[in-house]
């Protein structure tokens, strides 16, 4: 195909295939243009209008972004953008994007100038066709002595057949990487900061470092797949309020105590609550002993996480992993998980 074709044809593929597909795809573009230090996509009917989101920079800056993503045939009006506005501001987001298969009103695009609101991108389905074949994703260049000539890629293609399946959801992979934070989330629930913004107000004070909403958003997550935490419908939809369950709340009275052997059994006890941390578990009963990488495929085969970010989700869950009762890390030159069970009967 020439690059006419080609455009066409990506265009029509963007608009067809599933909405749920579509969000993946969009997220690997703008990973693969944008290359961001991290990027998933967010947790469906809880994201607040956000699809997609990550971050930039590290050591010198960081700056937190979300997309949008709307698979529409008509075009996007500027409520939209205001739309969009709010939820970067409720999320603690620094910027964002808008990316359709459609197009966008004058109104839209003139919105996006307006002072008052975050900085906003909009990308139209002839954009994104563009993006995708200027940086060949989806499609490749094939050898040609001539004009240009693509063909789909269909490895790309195929891979989000993957989230037609039974999947684990990104969301329910833990990425509260720090167990300290972790219960001082839940001290402070206990206290009454109840919402993402106390919670983040909380940590700061304890840490001393700056926390945004959605970074304390990782630890109430991780606690709530635990069974550690119940989320409280609230009325209004861009506050999360987080409750202790009743095994949250044995938990944080061993904590108060000052039981530390107490609590860590406790926290053994169920981190198998977890959907992913279980299933790896039980690989590891079978086969004894399983390497870093061999987690990290399993988090690529049986969840919704895609790209480079399933090499930092297996960071993360490598160290829950090591909080399992049955499992030891092993670190000799390369990490390894060793299914390790006391059987009374041995004795």
């Amino acid at each position: 195909m020439n690059e006419t074709e080609t455009l066409d044809k990506l265009k029509t593929r963007n608009k067809e295939i599933d909405p749920i597909k579509f969000e993946h795809l969009c997220k690997s573009v703008v990973e693969v243009v944008e290359n961001p230090d991290g990027i998933e996509t967010t947790r469906r009917s809880k994201d607040h209008g956000i699809d997609i989101q990550g971050y930039v920079g590290n050591e010198f800056y960081t700056g937190e972004f979300g997309v949008q993503v709307k698979q529409y045939n008509n075009k996007i009006s500027s409520g939209a953008v205001r739309e969009l506005a709010g939820s970067l501001q409720g999320e603690g987001f620094g910027f964002g994007t808008l990316i359709t298969t459609s197009s966008f009103t004058k109104d839209a695009a003139e919105k996006v100038n307006d002072t008052e609101f975050y900085s906003i991108n909009l990308i139209n389905g002839d954009e994104l066709a563009e993006l995708m074949l200027e940086h060949e994703v989806g499609v490749t260049e094939q050898p040609s002595e001539e004009e240009k000539k693509f063909a789909l890629d269909p490895e790309f293609w195929n891979r989000f057949d993957k989230f037609a399946g039974d999947l684990i959801p990104a969301w329910k992979i833990p990425q509260a990487d720090s167990f300290d934070v972790f219960d001082l989330v839940l001290m402070g629930i206990n206290e009454g900061n109840q919402y993402k913004p106390e919670i983040a107000e909380h940590l700061s004070g304890e840490t001393g470092d700056s926390w945004t909403p959605r970074q304390a958003d990782y630890y109430t997550t991780a606690a709530s797949i635990m069974g550690y935490l119940e989320e409280e419908t609230s009325e209004d939809k861009d506050m999360r309020k987080w409750e202790l369950t009743e095994l949250g709340e044995e938990y944080v009275s061993h904590l108060k105590s000052g039981n530390e052997e107490a609590a860590e059994d406790h926290f053994s006890a169920n981190v198998g609550n977890i959907e992913i941390i279980q299933k790896i578990a039980d690989v590891l009963e079978k086969e004894y002993k399983i390497p870093r990488s061999q987690v990290e495929d399993i988090i690529r085969d049986e969840t919704a996480v895609t790209g480079t970010t399933v090499g930092r989700r297996a960071s993360t869950v490598g160290k829950w992993l090591g909080r399992h009762p049955d499992i030891k890390r092993r670190e000799n030159g390369m990490l390894w998980f060793e299914y390790y069970k006391m059987d009374l009967t041995d004795f």
